[in-house]
């Protein structure tokens, strides 16, 4: 992960921690090739973060929590200085364009493995059944070999990784 362009309030947001996360879905029973209908998932990073997925298709709706809205003033007064002093980042460059300027494409590589990671842990959870528990610095579901094997699939023929 680069730290420098990301700056000290993002990158903490993004790095993973010891502790990990866990995801919790209410669904009905799942085939275990692919993930049907499903009613929410929940899932808790380990300092208390909290994401939401509510699908509204099957079961009663998400009522575990209370919503609630996350702003600038929810970070110390120090963070909120650190984000004001970060520069705005470079806008994103399309695929063409990067051909023709030998820029990189797309946005932050990292940022969107993690947040396709929370996805993927919300598919598992459902595809599952149960909660799960899962180490970011590992990329490993905890204590559980069923979900586990769901992390790192292989790929069919002729694809391969």
């Amino acid at each position: 992960m680069n730290a420098r362009k990301r700056g000290p309030t993002r990158r903490r947001f993004l790095q993973s921690t010891a502790a990990g996360a866990a995801a919790l879905a209410h669904a009905p029973p799942q085939h275990p090739e692919a993930c049907g209908l499903w009613g929410w998932a929940e899932l808790r990073y380990a300092d208390g973060l909290t994401f939401v997925f509510d699908s509204g298709e099957w079961g009663p709706p998400y009522d575990r929590r209370e919503p609630r809205g996350v702003s600038e003033h929810d970070l110390s007064a120090e963070d909120r200085e650190k984000l004001r002093a970060m520069p705005d980042p470079e806008p994103l460059v399309s695929f063409p364009e990067a051909i023709r300027t030998r820029k990189r494409a797309g946005g932050y590589a990292e940022a969107s493995h993690r947040c396709a990671t929370l996805l993927h842990l919300a598919n598992i959870a459902i595809r599952c059944g149960r909660k799960i528990r899962y180490d970011p610095d590992r990329e490993q579901i905890i204590g559980d070999e069923e979900a586990n094997r769901l992390v790192h699939q292989p790929m069919r023929a002729p694809w391969f990784a």
